[in-house]
């Protein structure tokens, strides 16, 4: 269930392990990978199409893509003006400031899932009560 005092970066997919350590070739590869997810989940979030954010770095939405899939790596001036339009930081999509609650397992396939990334933002304006109520309504779907 998803908390409303999670934040974000409790949302976003983790960096894996072999970014960290081994064979470089192979770090680097998952690293740029992992970063591009990253930056697809911010920006998918936000509500940001690829076109759109395309045309505020003055780039073609193709390269956008072959960022987010890992395919070509960010130069850090345009990691820097990527986080800024997505309003983060680039250390936060490097995964350099650490979550303050646990990372659920399902929640890195929310960038695949743009019906309920949409209501993320919307989830925000809500009030307490709104969200107590949708949260009962979701426990008493997934009771059945």
């Amino acid at each position: 269930m998803l908390d409303t005092a999670t934040p974000i970066s409790a949302l976003m997919p983790d960096m894996p392990e072999e970014a960290i350590g081994g064979d470089m070739r192979k770090r680097t590869r998952e690293f740029d990978r992992a970063l591009g997810a990253r930056v697809k989940f911010m920006r998918k979030l936000r509500g940001i199409s690829q076109e759109k954010l395309a045309h505020d770095l003055g780039l073609t939405f193709q390269q956008v893509q072959k960022y987010e899939s890992g395919a070509n790596r960010f130069p850090v001036a345009r990691l820097v003006h990527t986080a800024r339009l997505l309003g983060c930081t680039a250390a936060f999509l490097i995964g350099e400031t650490q979550s303050e609650g646990p990372v659920q397992d399902f929640l890195p396939e929310l960038a695949d899932r743009p019906d309920i990334v949409t209501i993320i933002p919307e989830l925000t304006k809500a009030s307490p009560a709104q969200v107590k109520a949708l949260k009962k309504f979701l426990e008493s779907i997934t009771d059945e």
